[in-house]
Protein backbone atom coordinates (compact mmCIF):
# COMPACT_ATOMS: atom_id res chain seq x y z
CA UNK A 1 0.00 0.00 0.00
CA UNK A 2 1.64 3.30 -1.00
CA UNK A 3 2.39 5.99 1.66
CA UNK A 4 -0.59 8.09 2.63
CA UNK A 5 -2.81 5.96 1.45
CA UNK A 6 -4.95 4.30 4.11
CA UNK A 7 -7.76 1.45 4.11
CA UNK A 8 -11.63 2.27 4.57
CA UNK A 9 -13.64 0.08 5.98
CA UNK A 10 -15.50 -2.47 4.11
CA UNK A 11 -19.22 -1.01 4.21
CA UNK A 12 -17.72 2.42 2.85
CA UNK A 13 -17.82 2.19 -1.39
CA UNK A 14 -16.94 4.79 -4.08
CA UNK A 15 -19.02 6.71 -6.72
CA UNK A 16 -17.60 7.62 -10.02
CA UNK A 17 -19.33 10.32 -11.85
CA UNK A 18 -18.83 10.44 -15.88
CA UNK A 19 -19.73 12.29 -18.05
CA UNK A 20 -22.32 11.04 -20.40
CA UNK A 21 -21.55 12.69 -23.38
CA UNK A 22 -18.00 11.22 -22.78
CA UNK A 23 -19.16 7.91 -22.47
CA UNK A 24 -18.18 5.39 -25.70
CA UNK A 25 -15.92 8.29 -27.12
CA UNK A 26 -12.33 7.30 -28.49
CA UNK A 27 -10.57 10.34 -28.53
CA UNK A 28 -8.01 9.77 -25.81
CA UNK A 29 -7.74 7.90 -22.81
CA UNK A 30 -10.79 8.63 -20.43
CA UNK A 31 -9.48 10.66 -17.56
CA UNK A 32 -10.41 9.48 -14.32
CA UNK A 33 -13.11 11.38 -12.24
CA UNK A 34 -12.89 12.20 -8.81
CA UNK A 35 -15.07 10.00 -6.19
CA UNK A 36 -17.28 11.64 -3.41
CA UNK A 37 -17.82 9.45 -0.44
CA UNK A 38 -21.82 9.28 1.17
CA UNK A 39 -22.40 10.58 4.60
CA UNK A 40 -21.65 7.57 7.62
CA UNK A 41 -23.88 7.28 10.41
CA UNK A 42 -23.32 5.92 13.77
CA UNK A 43 -25.25 3.08 14.87
CA UNK A 44 -27.07 5.45 17.28
CA UNK A 45 -28.39 7.46 14.32
CA UNK A 46 -29.33 4.64 12.01
CA UNK A 47 -31.40 3.41 15.13
CA UNK A 48 -33.29 6.66 15.22
CA UNK A 49 -33.78 6.83 11.52
CA UNK A 50 -35.03 3.43 11.44
CA UNK A 51 -37.65 4.33 14.79
CA UNK A 52 -38.85 7.53 12.62
CA UNK A 53 -39.48 5.58 9.38
CA UNK A 54 -41.59 2.84 11.04
CA UNK A 55 -43.34 5.64 12.96
CA UNK A 56 -44.40 7.27 9.52
CA UNK A 57 -45.64 3.49 8.74
CA UNK A 58 -47.99 3.38 11.76
CA UNK A 59 -49.29 6.35 11.88
CA UNK A 60 -50.21 6.17 8.15
CA UNK A 61 -51.75 2.61 8.80
CA UNK A 62 -53.86 3.93 11.86
CA UNK A 63 -54.92 6.51 9.63
CA UNK A 64 -56.45 4.69 7.02
CA UNK A 65 -58.14 2.24 9.50
CA UNK A 66 -59.44 5.02 12.01
CA UNK A 67 -61.53 5.52 8.71
CA UNK A 68 -63.80 2.74 9.61
CA UNK A 69 -66.57 2.85 12.16
CA UNK A 70 -65.94 -0.29 13.56
CA UNK A 71 -62.39 0.52 14.43
CA UNK A 72 -63.58 4.14 15.93
CA UNK A 73 -65.66 2.41 17.98
CA UNK A 74 -63.24 -0.23 19.22
CA UNK A 75 -60.58 2.49 20.36
CA UNK A 76 -62.56 5.03 21.43
CA UNK A 77 -64.10 1.50 23.68
CA UNK A 78 -60.73 1.11 24.54
CA UNK A 79 -59.57 4.50 25.94
CA UNK A 80 -62.56 5.75 27.79
CA UNK A 81 -63.39 2.48 29.28
CA UNK A 82 -66.58 0.44 29.70
CA UNK A 83 -70.12 2.26 28.55
CA UNK A 84 -72.11 3.06 31.96
CA UNK A 85 -75.68 1.88 31.97
CA UNK A 86 -77.95 4.58 31.39
CA UNK A 87 -80.69 5.42 34.39
CA UNK A 88 -84.37 4.77 33.98
CA UNK A 89 -85.93 7.78 32.99
CA UNK A 90 -88.11 9.27 35.95
CA UNK A 91 -91.57 8.88 35.47
CA UNK A 92 -93.29 11.38 34.63
CA UNK A 93 -94.06 14.40 38.07
CA UNK A 94 -91.54 12.33 40.43
CA UNK A 95 -89.60 15.18 40.60
CA UNK A 96 -92.44 17.90 41.19
CA UNK A 97 -93.30 19.25 44.58
CA UNK A 98 -95.52 21.37 46.19
CA UNK A 99 -94.82 23.12 49.64
CA UNK A 100 -98.10 23.34 52.20
CA UNK A 101 -96.60 24.39 55.68
CA UNK A 102 -97.40 26.51 58.33
CA UNK A 103 -97.39 29.04 60.21
CA UNK A 104 -96.62 31.39 57.35
CA UNK A 105 -93.70 32.97 58.87
CA UNK A 106 -91.44 29.80 58.85
CA UNK A 107 -88.93 29.00 56.40
CA UNK A 108 -87.88 26.57 54.62
CA UNK A 109 -84.53 25.55 52.99
CA UNK A 110 -83.51 22.71 50.48
CA UNK A 111 -79.80 21.12 50.92
CA UNK A 112 -78.86 24.26 52.43
CA UNK A 113 -80.24 26.60 50.20
CA UNK A 114 -83.45 28.70 51.23
CA UNK A 115 -86.65 28.56 49.61
CA UNK A 116 -87.55 32.22 48.69
CA UNK A 117 -91.12 31.10 48.14
CA UNK A 118 -93.00 28.14 48.88
CA UNK A 119 -95.20 27.03 45.65
CA UNK A 120 -98.85 26.57 46.36
CA UNK A 121 -100.99 24.11 44.53
CA UNK A 122 -103.04 25.43 41.85
CA UNK A 123 -101.53 29.01 42.54
CA UNK A 124 -97.91 28.56 41.59
CA UNK A 125 -95.49 26.13 39.16
CA UNK A 126 -94.23 23.06 41.51
CA UNK A 127 -90.67 22.94 42.56
CA UNK A 128 -88.87 20.54 40.37
CA UNK A 129 -85.42 18.46 42.55
CA UNK A 130 -82.74 17.02 40.70
CA UNK A 131 -82.33 12.92 40.77
CA UNK A 132 -81.24 11.99 44.31
CA UNK A 133 -80.71 12.75 48.16
CA UNK A 134 -82.71 15.92 49.15
CA UNK A 135 -82.15 17.25 52.62
CA UNK A 136 -85.01 19.41 53.76
CA UNK A 137 -85.20 21.39 56.92
CA UNK A 138 -88.39 23.51 57.97
CA UNK A 139 -87.82 26.58 60.92
CA UNK A 140 -90.75 28.57 62.30
CA UNK A 141 -89.94 29.72 65.60
CA UNK A 142 -90.96 29.12 68.57
CA UNK A 143 -91.78 25.52 66.97
CA UNK A 144 -89.18 23.31 67.10
CA UNK A 145 -87.22 22.73 63.99
CA UNK A 146 -88.33 20.21 61.87
CA UNK A 147 -85.87 17.87 59.08
CA UNK A 148 -86.60 15.46 56.72
CA UNK A 149 -85.07 13.55 53.96
CA UNK A 150 -85.75 12.96 50.53
CA UNK A 151 -85.20 10.90 47.45
CA UNK A 152 -86.00 11.53 43.51
CA UNK A 153 -87.07 8.86 42.65
CA UNK A 154 -88.85 8.37 45.63
CA UNK A 155 -87.48 5.70 48.20
CA UNK A 156 -90.48 5.18 50.48
CA UNK A 157 -88.42 2.70 53.02
CA UNK A 158 -85.68 5.82 53.18
CA UNK A 159 -87.47 8.74 52.87
CA UNK A 160 -88.57 10.76 56.14
CA UNK A 161 -90.82 14.02 54.74
CA UNK A 162 -94.03 13.40 54.81
CA UNK A 163 -95.62 14.14 51.29
CA UNK A 164 -98.43 12.92 49.41
CA UNK A 165 -100.23 13.40 45.74
CA UNK A 166 -101.56 16.92 44.79
CA UNK A 167 -105.09 16.96 43.41
CA UNK A 168 -106.59 19.52 41.23
CA UNK A 169 -107.91 20.21 38.09
CA UNK A 170 -105.07 22.81 37.36
CA UNK A 171 -102.08 20.85 39.62
CA UNK A 172 -99.54 18.78 37.10
CA UNK A 173 -100.43 14.98 36.78
CA UNK A 174 -98.44 13.13 39.66
CA UNK A 175 -96.75 16.02 41.65
CA UNK A 176 -96.09 15.75 45.38
CA UNK A 177 -97.32 17.93 48.47
CA UNK A 178 -94.40 17.81 50.58
CA UNK A 179 -95.84 18.49 54.32
CA UNK A 180 -95.13 20.19 57.43
CA UNK A 181 -97.13 20.62 59.97
CA UNK A 182 -97.31 22.08 63.45
CA UNK A 183 -99.00 21.60 66.44
CA UNK A 184 -99.28 22.43 70.34
CA UNK A 185 -96.78 19.17 70.66
CA UNK A 186 -94.10 21.12 68.71
CA UNK A 187 -93.70 24.16 71.16
CA UNK A 188 -92.39 24.34 74.63
CA UNK A 189 -94.55 23.83 77.21
CA UNK A 190 -94.19 27.34 78.29
CA UNK A 191 -95.19 28.59 74.50
CA UNK A 192 -98.03 26.00 74.69
CA UNK A 193 -99.58 26.83 78.12
CA UNK A 194 -99.65 30.84 76.51
CA UNK A 195 -101.40 29.53 73.46
CA UNK A 196 -104.10 27.53 75.14
CA UNK A 197 -105.00 30.50 77.25
CA UNK A 198 -105.05 32.93 74.39
CA UNK A 199 -107.45 30.73 72.84
CA UNK A 200 -109.51 29.97 75.60
CA UNK A 201 -109.90 33.85 76.10
CA UNK A 202 -110.88 34.56 72.56
CA UNK A 203 -113.69 31.76 72.33
CA UNK A 204 -114.78 33.28 75.71
CA UNK A 205 -115.14 36.45 73.97
CA UNK A 206 -117.68 34.73 71.42
CA UNK A 207 -120.26 34.23 73.80
CA UNK A 208 -124.01 35.16 72.80
CA UNK A 209 -127.19 35.19 74.62
CA UNK A 210 -130.83 35.29 73.97
CA UNK A 211 -134.29 35.39 76.21
CA UNK A 212 -136.14 31.98 75.91
CA UNK A 213 -139.54 33.24 76.15
CA UNK A 214 -142.27 31.52 78.40
CA UNK A 215 -143.93 28.74 76.16
CA UNK A 216 -140.65 28.00 74.19
CA UNK A 217 -138.61 25.05 74.37
CA UNK A 218 -134.77 24.68 75.48
CA UNK A 219 -132.50 21.34 75.63
CA UNK A 220 -131.98 20.21 78.96
CA UNK A 221 -130.61 16.28 80.08
CA UNK A 222 -131.22 16.58 83.26
CA UNK A 223 -134.01 17.65 85.74
CA UNK A 224 -131.54 19.18 88.08
CA UNK A 225 -132.61 22.47 87.25
CA UNK A 226 -136.00 22.85 89.16
CA UNK A 227 -138.36 21.25 86.06
CA UNK A 228 -141.58 19.62 87.60
CA UNK A 229 -140.62 16.35 85.30
CA UNK A 230 -137.67 14.74 83.98
CA UNK A 231 -137.01 16.31 80.66
CA UNK A 232 -136.06 13.21 78.71
CA UNK A 233 -139.10 11.01 76.79
CA UNK A 234 -138.78 8.70 73.67
CA UNK A 235 -140.54 9.81 70.83
CA UNK A 236 -140.12 7.12 67.80
CA UNK A 237 -137.78 5.52 69.17
CA UNK A 238 -135.62 8.91 69.79
CA UNK A 239 -134.35 9.76 73.28
CA UNK A 240 -135.16 13.42 73.30
CA UNK A 241 -134.55 15.53 76.53
CA UNK A 242 -136.04 19.23 76.55
CA UNK A 243 -138.30 21.24 78.77
CA UNK A 244 -140.70 24.49 77.98
CA UNK A 245 -139.94 27.47 79.65
CA UNK A 246 -142.07 28.57 82.45
CA UNK A 247 -140.69 32.08 82.66
CA UNK A 248 -138.29 34.18 80.58
CA UNK A 249 -134.99 32.43 80.76
CA UNK A 250 -131.31 33.92 80.14
CA UNK A 251 -129.47 31.67 77.74
CA UNK A 252 -125.63 31.93 77.00
CA UNK A 253 -124.04 30.20 74.74
CA UNK A 254 -120.47 29.14 74.79
CA UNK A 255 -118.11 27.18 73.40
CA UNK A 256 -115.06 26.11 74.91
CA UNK A 257 -112.38 24.51 73.72
CA UNK A 258 -111.54 21.05 73.96
CA UNK A 259 -108.52 19.52 74.72
CA UNK A 260 -109.24 15.77 76.29
CA UNK A 261 -107.11 13.67 74.03
CA UNK A 262 -107.31 10.49 76.42
CA UNK A 263 -108.13 7.30 75.09
CA UNK A 264 -111.82 6.81 76.46
CA UNK A 265 -112.86 10.45 75.61
CA UNK A 266 -115.88 10.39 73.30
CA UNK A 267 -113.72 12.19 70.54
CA UNK A 268 -111.13 9.40 70.61
CA UNK A 269 -113.13 6.65 70.65
CA UNK A 270 -115.57 7.91 67.53
CA UNK A 271 -112.24 9.54 66.21
CA UNK A 272 -114.67 12.72 64.92
CA UNK A 273 -111.70 15.37 66.04
CA UNK A 274 -109.40 14.09 62.93
CA UNK A 275 -108.91 16.28 60.11
CA UNK A 276 -106.35 15.00 57.57
CA UNK A 277 -104.48 12.62 59.64
CA UNK A 278 -104.26 15.21 62.39
CA UNK A 279 -105.78 14.98 66.00
CA UNK A 280 -107.83 18.70 66.37
CA UNK A 281 -107.93 18.85 69.93
CA UNK A 282 -103.82 19.24 69.41
CA UNK A 283 -104.57 22.10 66.67
CA UNK A 284 -104.76 20.99 62.99
CA UNK A 285 -102.02 23.00 60.39
CA UNK A 286 -104.46 23.85 57.34
CA UNK A 287 -102.54 26.67 55.66
CA UNK A 288 -104.03 25.73 52.22
CA UNK A 289 -107.82 25.07 53.65
CA UNK A 290 -107.98 28.94 54.78
CA UNK A 291 -105.80 30.21 52.33
CA UNK A 292 -108.83 32.59 51.53
CA UNK A 293 -109.37 33.50 55.03
CA UNK A 294 -106.23 36.60 55.64
CA UNK A 295 -104.62 38.54 53.19
CA UNK A 296 -101.58 36.79 51.41
CA UNK A 297 -98.93 38.46 53.17
CA UNK A 298 -100.39 38.10 56.95
CA UNK A 299 -98.17 36.36 59.08
CA UNK A 300 -99.94 33.72 60.69
CA UNK A 301 -100.64 30.44 61.34
CA UNK A 302 -104.04 28.67 60.29
CA UNK A 303 -105.77 25.88 62.14
CA UNK A 304 -109.02 24.01 63.52
CA UNK A 305 -109.62 23.55 66.60
CA UNK A 306 -111.97 21.39 68.78
CA UNK A 307 -114.87 22.93 70.74
CA UNK A 308 -118.21 22.45 72.23
CA UNK A 309 -120.95 24.46 72.18
CA UNK A 310 -122.81 24.91 75.91
CA UNK A 311 -125.66 26.34 77.08
CA UNK A 312 -126.09 28.23 80.36
CA UNK A 313 -129.91 29.15 81.56
CA UNK A 314 -130.40 31.72 84.30
CA UNK A 315 -133.57 33.93 85.61
CA UNK A 316 -133.63 37.33 84.79
CA UNK A 317 -132.06 38.34 87.99
CA UNK A 318 -129.10 35.91 87.81
CA UNK A 319 -130.63 32.65 89.39
CA UNK A 320 -128.32 29.96 88.06
CA UNK A 321 -131.00 27.32 86.42
CA UNK A 322 -128.89 24.62 84.56
CA UNK A 323 -124.92 25.07 82.68
CA UNK A 324 -123.15 22.56 80.69
CA UNK A 325 -125.90 21.78 78.53
CA UNK A 326 -125.12 20.61 75.42
CA UNK A 327 -126.63 22.26 72.41
CA UNK A 328 -128.60 19.34 70.86
CA UNK A 329 -131.75 17.68 72.57
CA UNK A 330 -130.67 14.40 71.36
CA UNK A 331 -130.00 12.46 74.63
CA UNK A 332 -126.27 11.26 74.97
CA UNK A 333 -125.15 12.88 71.89
CA UNK A 334 -121.82 14.77 71.80
CA UNK A 335 -121.41 17.54 69.86
CA UNK A 336 -117.75 18.09 69.41
CA UNK A 337 -117.54 21.20 66.22
CA UNK A 338 -114.08 22.47 64.08
CA UNK A 339 -114.07 25.90 64.26
CA UNK A 340 -110.96 27.62 62.34
CA UNK A 341 -108.47 29.92 64.02
CA UNK A 342 -105.62 32.85 62.86
CA UNK A 343 -103.42 33.04 65.06
CA UNK A 344 -100.59 35.32 64.79
CA UNK A 345 -97.23 36.24 67.18
CA UNK A 346 -95.75 39.18 68.29
CA UNK A 347 -93.99 40.64 71.10
CA UNK A 348 -96.50 40.89 73.86
CA UNK A 349 -97.40 37.01 72.49
CA UNK A 350 -100.05 35.15 71.20
CA UNK A 351 -102.98 36.53 69.22
CA UNK A 352 -106.16 34.54 68.34
CA UNK A 353 -109.01 35.15 65.71
CA UNK A 354 -111.95 32.23 65.44
CA UNK A 355 -113.53 32.58 62.28
CA UNK A 356 -117.19 32.19 63.28
CA UNK A 357 -119.77 32.30 60.05
CA UNK A 358 -116.79 33.29 57.75
CA UNK A 359 -117.75 32.15 54.48
CA UNK A 360 -114.50 31.79 52.85
CA UNK A 361 -114.27 28.57 55.93
CA UNK A 362 -115.43 25.50 55.38
CA UNK A 363 -116.19 25.38 58.83
CA UNK A 364 -117.05 28.08 61.83
CA UNK A 365 -120.68 27.73 62.50
CA UNK A 366 -121.27 24.91 65.20
CA UNK A 367 -125.03 25.89 65.91
CA UNK A 368 -125.42 24.72 62.57
CA UNK A 369 -123.07 21.73 63.05
CA UNK A 370 -125.41 20.69 65.83
CA UNK A 371 -128.82 21.69 63.72
CA UNK A 372 -128.12 19.13 61.06
CA UNK A 373 -126.69 16.39 63.01
CA UNK A 374 -130.15 16.54 65.04
CA UNK A 375 -132.04 16.86 61.64
CA UNK A 376 -130.15 13.93 59.72
CA UNK A 377 -130.71 11.68 62.66
CA UNK A 378 -134.47 12.62 63.40
CA UNK A 379 -135.56 13.34 59.61
CA UNK A 380 -133.89 10.69 57.99
CA UNK A 381 -136.47 10.47 54.99
CA UNK A 382 -139.19 11.93 53.44
CA UNK A 383 -142.35 10.29 53.30
CA UNK A 384 -143.98 10.43 49.89
CA UNK A 385 -147.19 8.27 49.35
CA UNK A 386 -145.83 5.73 52.20
CA UNK A 387 -142.33 5.91 49.94
CA UNK A 388 -139.22 7.36 52.02
CA UNK A 389 -137.33 9.56 49.89
CA UNK A 390 -133.67 10.84 50.73
CA UNK A 391 -133.22 14.63 51.46
CA UNK A 392 -130.90 17.11 50.65
CA UNK A 393 -130.22 19.40 53.70
CA UNK A 394 -128.82 23.59 53.91
CA UNK A 395 -128.75 25.02 56.89
CA UNK A 396 -128.11 29.09 57.70
CA UNK A 397 -127.51 31.14 60.99
CA UNK A 398 -127.46 34.47 61.81
CA UNK A 399 -125.90 36.96 63.16
CA UNK A 400 -126.30 36.10 66.39
CA UNK A 401 -126.01 32.14 66.56
CA UNK A 402 -128.20 32.35 70.02
CA UNK A 403 -130.91 32.95 67.53
CA UNK A 404 -130.58 29.08 66.01
CA UNK A 405 -129.99 27.74 62.57
CA UNK A 406 -132.82 26.89 60.14
CA UNK A 407 -132.64 23.89 58.04
CA UNK A 408 -133.98 23.45 54.80
CA UNK A 409 -135.13 19.59 53.46
CA UNK A 410 -136.04 19.07 50.14
CA UNK A 411 -136.55 15.55 48.75
CA UNK A 412 -134.51 14.29 46.08
CA UNK A 413 -136.07 13.14 42.89
CA UNK A 414 -135.35 9.67 42.12
CA UNK A 415 -136.90 6.40 40.77
CA UNK A 416 -139.30 5.83 43.49
CA UNK A 417 -140.96 9.66 43.41
CA UNK A 418 -143.65 10.70 41.35
CA UNK A 419 -143.03 13.96 39.72
CA UNK A 420 -145.81 16.77 41.26
CA UNK A 421 -146.96 19.22 38.91
CA UNK A 422 -146.01 23.00 38.74
CA UNK A 423 -149.16 24.02 40.60
CA UNK A 424 -148.49 21.54 43.49
CA UNK A 425 -146.97 23.24 46.54
CA UNK A 426 -142.87 22.85 46.75
CA UNK A 427 -142.23 19.57 49.54
CA UNK A 428 -139.74 21.51 51.58
CA UNK A 429 -139.21 21.48 55.02
CA UNK A 430 -138.34 23.78 57.91
CA UNK A 431 -136.96 23.04 60.68
CA UNK A 432 -135.38 25.71 63.31
CA UNK A 433 -133.16 24.71 65.21
CA UNK A 434 -132.93 26.89 68.32
CA UNK A 435 -131.60 26.54 72.02
CA UNK A 436 -130.45 23.02 71.23
CA UNK A 437 -134.23 21.72 70.02
CA UNK A 438 -135.24 20.86 66.58
CA UNK A 439 -138.18 22.53 65.83
CA UNK A 440 -140.81 22.23 63.05
CA UNK A 441 -141.17 25.33 61.69
CA UNK A 442 -143.61 24.99 58.87
CA UNK A 443 -146.23 22.42 58.05
CA UNK A 444 -144.53 20.10 55.36
CA UNK A 445 -142.15 19.64 58.49
CA UNK A 446 -144.99 19.06 61.25
CA UNK A 447 -146.67 17.08 58.91
CA UNK A 448 -143.25 14.71 57.89
CA UNK A 449 -142.17 14.48 61.32
CA UNK A 450 -145.41 15.36 63.97
CA UNK A 451 -143.36 13.78 66.95
CA UNK A 452 -140.66 16.92 66.47
CA UNK A 453 -142.14 20.23 68.70
CA UNK A 454 -144.03 22.75 66.95
CA UNK A 455 -142.53 26.66 66.86
CA UNK A 456 -144.21 29.11 67.43
CA UNK A 457 -145.18 32.37 65.82
CA UNK A 458 -142.03 34.02 66.66
CA UNK A 459 -139.87 31.35 65.82
CA UNK A 460 -141.92 30.83 62.50
CA UNK A 461 -140.72 34.36 61.65
CA UNK A 462 -137.46 33.86 62.63
CA UNK A 463 -137.26 30.89 60.88
CA UNK A 464 -138.53 32.83 57.56
CA UNK A 465 -136.01 35.81 57.69
CA UNK A 466 -133.41 32.66 57.46
CA UNK A 467 -134.46 30.81 55.09
CA UNK A 468 -134.52 34.00 52.68
CA UNK A 469 -130.91 34.60 53.83
CA UNK A 470 -130.17 31.02 53.04
CA UNK A 471 -132.01 31.76 49.71
CA UNK A 472 -129.73 34.93 48.25
CA UNK A 473 -126.57 33.49 48.75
Amino acid sequence: MAAGEFERPQEDFEVEISDLDQVGATTGPSKPLRSVPLPRFSPRQRRLQLAFTTGIVVLAVLIILGSTAPVRELVSGALSGPTPTPLPALVPGTDLFYIQAGPSWGHLSIDGRAVSHLPAPGIDPPLRLSRGRHTLVWRAYPFSTQRCTLTVPAHPHADTCHYEQARGPVIPAYASIIIFSESLNTLSTSERAALIQATRQALERKQYSEIVQPGEFYALASGGSGSKHDPCKVQAQLFLCYVMAEQPVRARLSFPLDLDTSPNSPCSMARTCRFEDQDCRLFCDVPLMLSQTSPPAAQVWKVIVVVRSFWQYETLDGQMMASHEADTFMGGLENEHFVPLLISRDGSGWQVSPLFLNPQALFGDPVCDSALVDAQIVTDAFMIKHVPISIAYRSVAGPNLADGCVVVMTPQPGPDMTPTSPASPPQVAYCLHRFGVLLAANDVAHHQWPYLPVANAREKQLAQRLVSILLST
